[in-house]
């Protein structure tokens, strides 16, 4: 019923059209959601499926129900332009060619449409991006192969390709033509600025990198340049936005000087985030220190995607998710508590479809609440369901990812991999993020067993604190057994902030087949029911 409640509504916000939102620049933010900021970024999948106007108003219809502060939708992939270019390349043989037939040009309509809305437009560019296909392997990635951080093996994989398609920003030449593009964009549109996407994707440079981090820092002087230049005939500051991986380790390691970007004015936000899943456990302190008294803020990303979940089989065995890998309302919810309790002015929602390749993958049935599931004001009075199923590392390869004929990449088996118990006094040990207040509401925790049997036993603390299971759920799965352990939970022991479960096998089942399996971490919080 719940779901159905939300098409409905959704299909009639965008029927009847809604009252203009009005945007702001990063420099000067206004908005509703308590003093948050609301950005969503797009790819332009929604967008050259379209074949018709109708479709186009739709899509644009949709994002508009949203009310967000900032949209963006990808301009460029790197040399791959969702416009027709004269310096990127411009691919053909979609959907949204019928628009260009009938005299529309998409990329422009959805920028005018949103900015009528009253809507912040920010072009998204990828900075360095791996799809691998043949197709968008352009003409200047192929003619400047020397330039690439890819080896021509003669290989034309995905991945391959993909490695070839990224560039050395150490280059000249590299930073030109990127910077050109993005000169012919902010000339051609009228939108409110750029954001870089440097998840999509490392690296960036050649070795040494750290020696080399000069080269990208000149290329983002030389967009903030670009943006300062163009202000001066548009009559208003423009923004340039940074999407990041959360690890400032791994930034480093990369060659990206955030706090020289911040530290000089450069750019105007920053969005850190894991790439493509969400994680409830990231960290932001370090980000927090970095800009804080600064003018730059602070707007964590998160993708929608919970767990590899495209394929039904996960890394060789049936998933356990079942609906926890559905990036639902109390999954946001929580997610929005999580960033704001680390010192957050706002969130940003990652590639959220209009129209996805499944159900799954499309949020546009999300869009007229997210203003309301990311008010701070208004968390504590909905559910949230925190939910833990990845080990905290930042993945940035992109190549083995959908379940790919190479499979999955070492790292992302690693973040997704459940703690084994072998034997009595094995232990798996989780520390994972809590956010939220019990005072007035109720919470139940809960994780998943697999291939635990009747004849195993096991204890739990939670930061050094005995609890006992309300009840351990048995299911039979066609080749394997998944035990889901729940009890309810106050605070103390939970407690805000970094919380530690430890999971220790007391008793095994000596005719087993399977290592027991743990993981799936939860929590479900429901505010108080007033009489």
């Amino acid at each position: 019923m719940k779901k159905q409640i939300i098409i409905t509504m959704a299909a009639l916000a965008i029927s009847f059209g809604l009252t203009a939102h009005h945007g702001y620049t990063a420099e000067n933010p206004v908005n509703t959601t308590g003093n948050k900021t609301l950005l969503i970024t797009s790819d332009f999948g929604s967008v050259a499926k379209c074949k018709t106007y109708e479709e186009l108003m739709y899509v644009a219809n949709a994002m508009i129900s949203c009310k967000p502060d900032i949209q963006t939708i990808d301009a460029v992939l790197s040399d791959v332009c969702n416009y027709k270019s004269s310096i990127g390349h411009y691919t053909s043989g979609r959907n949204m060619d019928a628009l260009h037939e009938a005299g529309y040009d998409p990329y422009g309509v959805m920028v005018s449409k949103l900015k009528e809305a009253g809507i912040t437009f920010l072009a998204g560019v990828r900075v360095n991006d791996h799809h691998g296909s043949m197709a968008i392997w352009t003409p200047w990635e192929r003619e400047h192969k020397q330039w690439s951080l890819g080896k021509d093996t003669g290989d034309r994989s995905w991945r391959a390709v993909g490695d070839l398609r990224q560039m050395d920003f150490s280059v000249e030449g590299v930073r030109a033509h990127r910077l050109a593009i993005i000169e012919e964009i902010i000339t051609k549109y009228d939108v409110d600025g750029i954001q870089l996407d440097f998840g999509r994707t490392p690296p960036y440079l050649s070795e040494p990198k750290r020696e080399k981090a000069k080269y990208v820092t000149r290329f983002v002087r030389d967009v903030r340049k670009v943006l300062d230049d163009a202000a001066k005939s548009k009559g208003r500051e423009l923004i340039l936005g940074a999407i990041l991986p959360w690890d400032l380790d791994f930034c480093e390691r990369e060659g990206l000087e955030i706090k020289r970007w911040i530290g000089e004015g450069l750019v105007s936000y920053v969005s850190p985030g894991e790439w493509y899943y969400a994680d409830w456990n990231i960290p932001l302190d370090g980000w927090f220190k970095l800009t804080a008294g600064t003018e730059c803020k602070l707007y964590p990303m998160t993708c929608g995607n919970v767990s590899p979940y495209q394929l039904p089989w996960e890394m060789g065995t049936q998933t356990l998710l079942s609906d926890n890998r559905v990036f639902d309302g109390p999954k946001i919810r929580a997610m929005a508590e999580t960033f704001y309790s680390q010192g957050a002015e706002g969130i940003m929602f990652y590639n959220f479809y209009v129209s996805g390749l499944s159900q799954d993958e499309s949020f546009a049935n999300y869009y007229t609440f997210l203003r309301d599931w990311t008010d701070p004001v208004k968390i504590p009075s909905m559910s949230r369901h925190y939910f833990f199923c990845r080990r905290l590392k930042y993945i940035p390869t992109e190549h083995y990812s959908f379940g790919m004929p190479h499979g999955y990449a070492p790292d992302e088996i690693e973040a997704f991999a459940r703690f084994p118990l072998h034997m009595v006094g094995d232990e798996a040990v989780y520390t994972f993020r809590f956010a939220g207040d019990l005072t007035a509401s109720t919470a139940v925790f809960r994780f998943k067993l697999k291939n635990m049997t009747e004849a195993d036993e096991i204890s739990v603390t939670l930061n050094n604190t005995s609890i006992a299971p309300e009840f351990v759920r048995l299911v039979t799965m066609p080749v394997y057994r998944v035990a889901t352990w729940e009890a309810p939970v106050s605070m103390p022991p939970f407690r805000t902030g970094i919380n530690e479960v430890r999971v220790r096998m007391v008793k095994s089942n000596s005719n087993r087949a399977e290592i027991i399996k743990v993981g799936e971490f939860g929590i479900l919080v429901e505010p108080a029911v007033c009489e």
